[in-house]
């Protein structure tokens, strides 16, 4: 895939998808191409014991990061979207098939299982301390599963909305092989 975008474009850019549609993957390697720093909310909202940060805090810690010229953000948190908006260059959404999100969320919560003796139903964020036990297998797919579809059908259609009214450049992925043909078709123009 060849995708032609300005420099100045690609300098705040926010990366929104739901669980298991790849937002980890993408910014990862979007932030090493554009030699840009990423900032996955889960790492920031969550803490010891998955103790999630006040709203107040998180909003603070949110418009630090987005107060600099450059960083990649990824994420689903509705209590600090306005202030990513309304600094963001361009927005990545994933919306890849439902079930291939699905399946993915199965598959990695499984090997986290096997690699790990516990299950785990997202890549542990840096600040949480893992469990003993970790999570029951079934209600790990559930909470995602139900986090995806709602994610799927209810706020993908409120992201769009957001930036067609606001004018924000944005692009939506529906295919997962597509991010990675994106990723090395990416032609900076300055």
């Amino acid at each position: 895939m060849d995708m032609r975008l300005p420099l100045s474009k690609l300098q705040r850019i926010a990366i929104y998808g739901g669980s298991g549609s790849g937002k980890t993957h993408f910014s990862k390697k979007l932030g090493d191409k554009l030699d840009i720093p990423v900032y996955h909310l889960d790492d920031i909202f969550h803490g010891p014991n998955w103790k999630q940060l006040n709203t107040k805090d998180f909003r603070t810690r949110i418009n630090e990061i987005t107060s600099q010229d450059k960083w990649i953000i990824d994420g689903n948190y509705s209590k600090i979207r306005d202030i990513v908006l309304s600094r963001t260059t361009f927005v990545f959404i994933l919306k890849i098939p439902l079930l291939n999100s699905l399946y993915h969320l199965i598959t990695r919560t499984w090997e986290r299982k096997y690699n790990t003796g516990r299950f785990e139903i997202t890549p542990l964020p840096k600040n949480v301390i893992k469990s003993e036990s970790g999570e029951n297998f079934a209600e790990a797919i559930y909470f995602l599963g139900t986090h995806t579809i709602k994610y799927y059908f209810i706020k993908y259609k409120k992201v769009i909305t957001k930036l067609k009214i606001e004018n924000i450049g944005h692009y939506t992925f529906k295919e997962q092989n597509s991010i990675e043909s994106f990723l090395d078709g990416l032609a900076l123009l300055d």
